[in-house]
């Protein structure tokens, strides 16, 4: 079976009809055959919010918080898909890095590198037929 990423961008889920149309395009690539891993930035209408209330409290957030909050937000962008997936019959899990297996250079997000990724978690996802829809996190730009 052939394996195949789709990168998302952030505008990709900006309304629910886009996350609606994003979890019909994968799948079909599911329907033909494939294994499908999506992987999803933050939600810019989430991001909005969360700025304006982020700067609104502080001129200067800890790098720290921000990565904590970007991460949440990557984490709820990547279940409304999986839940457009899920509502349309077919299966779908939304993972975080490290659920997938990855480890990276550092700890932050706002600075983190891939340095590996156990491919083991990802087969067993796709052995039960999921679509995995892979969370990476972005920074706020103010």
């Amino acid at each position: 079976m052939i394996n195949i990423v789709v990168k998302l961008d952030e505008w990709n889920l900006a309304s629910p009809e886009n996350i609606g149309e994003i979890a019909k395009r994968l799948i079909e690539e599911k329907k033909f055959g494939r294994n499908v891993v999506a992987v999803v930035p933050s939600s810019p209408p989430v991001n909005e919010g969360l700025e304006k209330i982020i700067y609104s409290l502080s001129d200067a957030p800890s790098e720290r918080e921000l990565d904590a909050i970007h991460s949440t937000n990557n984490q709820i962008a990547s279940s409304l898909l999986s839940i457009a997936i899920q509502k349309r019959g077919f299966r779908a899990v939304s993972l975080t890095g490290w659920q997938l297996g990855m480890k990276t250079t550092r700890k932050l997000a706002g600075n983190a590198r891939i340095h590996q990724v156990d491919g083991n978690v990802i087969i067993e996802r796709f052995k039960k037929g999921e679509i995995i829809i892979a969370i990476i996190p972005v920074k706020f730009t103010h």
